[in-house]
């Protein structure tokens, strides 16, 4: 059976979109499989008939998808293709600060936050140079909706890090970067902390526990239920 590439690439990247706005919480695990093979069919297919505008819109697709699963590593991957993509055929505007964007997405997710800041702001200024009004509020409301860190969270974050485990580090910045994400949308509660806490504390080092729990039990008595 022959098929129309181009339109085949374009009903796969709209089916992948419409798979991404089922809230996370609703979305099945089957779902997301399906997102994930369409986004990387939507891909493939675009690089036999698209150009570079195309290849880097379907490198950004699969990497914002990996980056909504809280695959950090794949969405760097494939966010640094789609920004070598842009620069390399140079065409700017709003999908270099797309670019930009994803790789700060991806950053963010692994807990890597002065990679993500620094791929933020590259991303803030190149949306700042669009002329579309439109287009450039989008881009720096997206931009704006990755979690960086406010002072007291890096030294959280900070004091957690020096304490963990050799070789777990990837491990403890996913659950961190899932609890700063909470705090920014006002879902990080004592019963979140009081499940992750002990997830965090298998990771540390243990003579660090105990200092660990202090800290820990100072920032639950902050929180509301």
């Amino acid at each position: 059976m022959e098929i129309d590439v181009r339109k085949e690439a374009i009903k796969l990247y709209n089916e992948t979109w419409d798979l991404l706005d089922i809230p996370a919480e609703s979305r099945s695990d089957e779902q997301n499989l399906e997102m994930i093979h369409k986004t990387h069919a939507s891909n493939y297919l675009w690089s036999l008939v698209g150009e570079p505008k195309n290849f880097a819109r379907g490198e950004w697709q699969v990497s914002h998808v990996y980056a909504v699963l809280g695959c950090g590593e794949l969405a760097l991957k494939y966010g640094e293709a789609s920004l070598k993509i842009v620069q390399e055929s140079g065409i700017g505007g709003k999908d270099l600060a797309f670019g930009f964007e994803a790789v700060a997405r991806a950053y963010a997710v692994m807990g890597d936050y002065d990679k993500a800041r620094e791929y933020k702001a590259k991303g803030l200024e190149a949306a700042s140079l669009l002329e579309d009004e439109d287009d450039r509020k989008y881009i720096e409301g997206e931009l704006n909706g990755i979690v960086t860190l406010n002072p007291g969270q890096k030294m959280f974050f900070d004091f957690v890090m020096e304490r963990v485990l050799e070789g777990k580090k990837a491990d403890i910045q996913k659950i961190m970067a899932e609890s700063f994400k909470r705090q920014a949308d006002g879902t990080f509660t004592k019963e979140y902390m009081a499940e992750t806490a002990p997830a965090i504390i298998t990771l540390l080092r243990p003579e660090c526990v105990e200092e660990f729990k202090q800290a820990a039990a100072h920032m639950s008595g902050q929180l509301q239920s």
